[in-house]
């Protein structure tokens, strides 16, 4: 249960590392920046913690959830590589905190890369919550099905022959 109510963090803690970077970015606030590197950096540890709770879980759905094999194995395929590419923008995040105060000194080239890997982050991240949302609701794993058009049936001959009787 632990994964469930964990996996909420990630995505809104990188969304809002994001939000608050492009705001320190736009002012100018070097303490801002440092707050988003440093709300991204603590997202990435939350991150670990909901990938090293995701396997205990598995099982449990896999027996609750009878027929969604491909689909938990396409939410821990994708986990995975969310998994990495968030802790490699965690790593990268603490070395512009390790800067210490001179993060105005960084070159602009750090703040957009920053600014990419969270966003590659969240975008991976929420893909990883669309399949998972699929594991408990069977209706969102059917493929379209397309049909054919039909024609109306007659349904003047069924109403006549149930007032002749």
């Amino acid at each position: 249960m632990t994964h469930l109510v964990l996996s909420h963090i990630p995505p809104v803690g990188i969304a809002f590392s994001l939000l608050l970077l492009i705001f320190g970015m736009i002012l100018h606030s070097t303490r801002v920046q440092r707050l988003a590197l440093f709300f991204a950096l603590l997202t990435t540890l939350f991150t670990v913690v909901v990938q090293l709770s995701g396997p205990a879980i598995e099982e449990i759905a896999k027996t609750a959830y009878p027929g969604s094999d491909a689909t938990i194995q396409a939410h821990k395929e994708a986990a995975s590589t969310a998994f990495w590419i968030t802790l490699g923008t965690g790593v990268v995040c603490l070395l512009g905190l390790l800067r210490g105060n001179s993060i105005h000194k960084l070159a602009r080239w750090y703040q957009m890369i920053v600014s990419l890997l969270l966003i590659i982050s969240l975008a991976l991240l929420i893909g990883t919550a669309t399949i998972g949302l699929r594991i408990a609701r069977p209706w969102l794993r059917q493929e379209a099905v397309v049909t054919t058009p039909q024609t109306p049936a007659d349904t003047t001959q069924a109403v006549d022959s149930s007032q002749t009787h």
